[in-house]
């Protein structure tokens, strides 16, 4: 475990390669297969191109939804110390009045 734990950059990195690698062969594969002669309805080619849409789409979408917590957590971080205290004293039930 300590050998883990002493690797979190390393890995952050890989993950980060990885990701970006899928992204950009994934879009040079629908660039440079997207006039191919097709066989019809059983074409292989269609078939991974329809494969790298839906990793490019599913990628995206995790992308932009950290995205968004990211920048939800650096504006709640830059927020004065009282502001802050407010935000985590909401109540999930609102009070009867």
């Amino acid at each position: 475990m300590k050998n883990f734990t002493g690797n979190k950059r390393i890995n952050a990195w890989l993950a980060a390669f990885l990701v970006t690698a899928v992204l950009f062969l994934s879009g040079l594969f629908i660039v440079t297969h997207a006039a191919h002669i097709c066989t019809g309805e059983d074409c292989p080619v269609c078939a991974e191109i329809e494969a790298c849409v839906s990793a490019i789409r599913l990628l995206s979408e995790a992308v932009g939804t950290g995205a968004v917590a990211v920048l939800a957590f650096h504006v709640t971080w830059f927020l004065p110390p009282k502001a802050r205290y407010r935000l985590q004293m909401v109540p999930a039930v609102s009070c009867r009045g």
